[in-house]
């Protein structure tokens, strides 16, 4: 409880001296920024604290975390001191409600998330493990860049921003490991929450002053601050439905028994999802169970199937934010979705703003821009704490400010060339402002490759966004029957033909040109230069297109009828495209034939145009990956498409939930109960899988023990190896040797790192090679390990440990499991400094004083 307590007490303080710095830059936001300022918080908190470790004017300790907070309170200090000091105190006083909204809000959802976890608290399984060795390896680490804690002599190469910033409140409430992690995934649940919330309200808001301007007064519909807690239901809650179908399949419906005792259904079989195409558990039953046992909640992140040439499955990740945080690992993708919310709601304030905050007709104009320095900070931040959103919010943020200038001077050719000056501005300063990170950082990424085969079913598409679709849809059709004109299907529909026909002839292009290197494959190997780096790196990317098959018309073919079979996602992303473009095209050319009579319009513009960019910037991060790729070494579109629609449901949830808001409170039409009625039996299936499976993974919150330490798993199963991982927490600061193993192993390996957060020679290997790209540095790292505990050979075991500064030799139950360790040799050299019935711990002399041949 009081680790809850101190952790809501600092977010909370670093929510505060940061609101002075959003009132003062957020200034077009109807919450002028506060639902944001814990989010911008920490980022200007834990973007000051890692540069000033990088360049060592701090160091990594309590007084570098006190004093990077002291410089944002100073900050935010002397904003108020100067001009807004008097005009933020009369903001606060009028928006009491508000902020009393977004403080419950917050709390009530960081105790319930804790409460969750604190249900099913063990940081262990799937990546839990890596997550906790990052946060460990930060607060262990003498300097920065942070030790890589499974790779001893290397910094982390990965986007470690987010584990910095859980860094931050852990070393500031002296929380342990395990509890830092369960109170971060709760924390950044909330964080998530006001997020949405805040978009919901600013938008909403922003759209009842434009009534009140062009209505001639009329009262709104509804309450933005009680309509606003739509947004967190959408982005937090509200799921897929596979949920929903789970139930259905528990039931038996749509399944027959044969006379064998068999049961078979063509329905479930056509859906081709992974369990439900397999026979319910007896007796049927309402609630949802797998008939062979294991997770259901698991199979939601698993809809997609994508299949080979040979028509072998493959499996593709397709998780959403409900999903995330019942599974708890704090992976990146998590860990940036408050900084995402942030980066949009960056861009809102830009949009309602008309370009103030930014204009500019030179760059040297546009870096003399606050505003400008602040989005960079932000946006510069997405790249460090999940790369593949760096992009597409720098894309958001853009699409906003280019918009603002068709919608006030009309459509220019220039307009193009804004596009790439702002875009490469600001990724140019996010560079600038990170290039620590991007210099220490290897990607496995490996260019683009096309799709081919691989296509996603439209009913799949629909059953992983249903739950967002609809209001969607609803939106936009009551949008466009509002501002209804054949114009606007004309030129929607030439813009999305052109851009489907562009996507598609471009992906066709370079998949002959695939097929055709990989055809001619012997003659290049025949030529001098046949074996030049430049021509294998082309031959091998081609493979990947072909399967290595020489016959690679055959599977462009193939890709055809699987289009051409499965149309159901490229038709609906095309029918989507189309009527945004068409409502985009029509906003901008009535908002500009009023700029120059409506002298209201440019205090109070429609917020429509800005959600109809995040449900177009959800169609481009959903239709990417039916034509291309993006290569690494999973060898498919898995992690594509798992990246992709993650970002496609945050911009689509915030869109979701302001369509509801207005099914709600403004569509008045004949059908409105009809559609109302939809509305609510969709809301209704998408809450199914958090109503069922949120009681399996907490088993019914019924817990051998209420905890929020997640490290408790290793006090009941690893019971010798939990004192000395406790032991080793105090020790000085060095490598250490342990087992090497398979991730994701039951056994544990790794399980010294990541307790510690002492760096190991070579922890989960196959993950290391994904964040370098390769093996290089990995070498002979397990063999060396193996050989370090088997050898008998003192100056055998002494050179690796010198070759990889070994400080600490860890001998436990697993080392003894996974080696037949040869012990004696540590005995004989090294000093016993830590010993129970199960553990024995080895330091290594100071390499300074170790003899060349002698015995230490």
């Amino acid at each position: 409880m009081l680790s809850f307590l101190s952790w809501y007490v600092i977010s909370l303080f670093s929510g505060i001296v940061t609101f002075p710095i959003v009132f003062r830059f957020l200034r077009f936001l109807p919450d002028r920024g506060y639902s944001s300022s814990r989010a911008m918080g920490l980022l200007i908190w834990g973007y000051i604290y890692w540069i000033l470790n990088i360049l060592g004017i701090l160091e990594n300790n309590l007084g570098g975390v006190v004093f990077s907070f002291l410089v944002v309170l100073v900050v935010g200090l002397l904003i108020c001191r100067k001009t807004y000091g008097v005009e933020l105190k009369s903001w606060i006083s009028s928006q009491k409600k508000l902020i009393l909204a977004v403080e419950i809000l917050f709390l009530v959802m960081f105790a319930f998330w804790a409460i969750v976890r604190a249900a099913n608290p063990d940081v262990a399984y799937t990546e839990k493990p890596m997550e906790l060795a990052f946060i460990n390896s930060i607060l262990r680490s003498p300097s920065f860049p942070p030790a890589d804690p499974w790779l001893s002599g290397y910094s982390i190469s990965y986007y470690y921003f987010g584990y910095i910033m859980v860094a931050l409140f852990a070393r500031l409430a002296g929380t342990t490991g395990g509890v830092t992690f369960n109170l971060a995934i709760s924390m950044w649940f909330a964080l998530a929450g006001i997020g949405a919330y805040g978009l919901i309200y600013n938008l909403f808001s922003a759209w009842q002053k434009h009534r009140r301007k062009h209505l001639n007064g009329e009262p709104p519909g509804g309450r933005a601050i009680a309509w606003a807690f739509l947004g967190p239901f959408y982005l937090t809650i509200v799921s897929n439905l596979e949920g929903f179908l789970e139930i259905l399949h528990r039931r038996g419906l749509f399944w027959v028994r044969n006379s064998d005792g068999t049961w078979q259904s063509s329905f479930w079989k056509w859906l081709d999802i992974n369990d439900l195409n397999q026979n319910p558990a007896l007796p049927f039953s309402w609630i949802p169970e797998r008939a062979t046992g294991g997770w259901t909640w698991w199979r939601a992140s698993r809809v997609l199937q994508d299949y080979t040439i040979s028509n072998m499955p493959v499996e593709i990740i397709d998780e959403f934010p409900f999903f995330s945080f019942l599974l708890s690992d704090l992976h990146p993708h998590v860990l940036a979705i408050p900084f995402g919310l942030l980066a949009i709601l960056l861009s809102l304030n830009l949009f309602l703003g008309r370009n103030q905050s930014l204009g500019f007709t030179r760059i040297f104009d546009l870096i003399k821009k606050p505003f400008f320095w602040l989005a960079a900070i932000a946006l510069g931040g997405m790249a460090f704490l999940n790369i593949w959103d760096f992009p597409i919010f720098v894309g958001v943020f853009v699409l906003a400010y280019v918009y603002t200038l068709v919608r006030d001077q009309g459509w220019k050719t220039q307009w193009i060339w804004e596009f790439l000056k702002l875009g490469i501005s600001l990724g140019l300063a996010g560079f600038v402002l990170y290039l620590p990170f991007f210099l220490s950082f290897a990607s496995q990424a490996g260019g683009l490759i096309p799709s081919g085969v691989y296509v996603t079913r439209g009913v799949h598409f629909w059953i992983m966004f249903g739950s967002l679709l609809v209001p969607i849809c609803i939106y936009l059709v009551q949008l466009l029957r509002h501002d209804w004109s054949v114009n606007i299907l004309q030129i929607g529909g030439k813009i999305a033909f052109w851009i489907m026909l562009g996507l598609s002839l471009l992906s066709g292009f370079v998949a002959l040109i695939a097929v055709n290197l990989t055809r001619f494959e012997s003659w290049f190997l025949e030529k001098p230069w046949g074996s030049t780096v430049l021509i294998q790196g082309l031959l091998n990317w081609a493979k990947r297109f072909t399967f290595g098959d020489q016959n690679g018309i055959a599977i462009i073919a193939e890709a055809i009828v699987r289009r051409l079979q499965y149309p159901g996602t490229w038709v609906t992303l095309l029918i989507m495209m189309v009527f945004v473009w068409g409502l985009l095209v029509e906003f901008s050319r009535k908002s500009f034939s009023n700029s120059t009579t409506d002298t209201t319009s440019p205090d109070a513009p429609s917020p429509h145009p800005f959600v109809l960019i995040l449900v177009l910037a959800g169609i481009g991060l959903t239709l990417f990956p039916e034509f291309f790729y993006l290569i690494d070494q999973f060898g498919n579109r898995m992690n594509t498409i798992f990246k992709f629609y993650y970002q496609a449901w945050i911009l689509w949830g915030i869109a979701a939930a302001y369509s509801s808001v207005l099914i709600w409170n403004f569509f008045r039409t004949r059908l409105s109960v009809f559609v109302r009625i939809l509305w609510s039996i969709v809301f209704l299936m998408g809450l199914a899988y958090p109503i069922f499976m949120l009681p399996e993974r907490t088993n019914s919150f019924n817990p051998d023990t209420w905890t929020l330490d997640g490290d408790v798993y290793v006090e009941k199963y690893l019971p010798d190896d939990a004192p000395a991982l406790r032991w080793l927490m105090d020790v000085d600061y060095g490598v250490i040797a342990e087992a090497v193993g398979p991730a994701y192993s039951s056994s544990g390996h790794g399980r010294v790192s990541v307790h510690t957060g002492l760096p190991t020679v070579l922890g989960w290997d196959n993950h290391e090679r994904q964040w370098r790209g390769g093996s290089i540095e990995i070498g002979n790292r397990a063999f060396d390990i193996q050989t370090l505990y088997e050898v008998r050979d003192w100056e055998v075991a002494r050179d690796i440990l010198r070759q990889y500064s070994i400080k600490y030799v860890y001998v436990g139950s697993l080392e003894r499991s996974s080696y037949r360790v040869s012990e004696q040799k540590f005995i004989d050299h090294l000093t016993l400094i830590y010993q129970n019935p199960g553990v024995s711990i080895y330091q290594v002399p100071d390499y300074s004083v170790f003899p060349d041949t002698a015995n230490p």
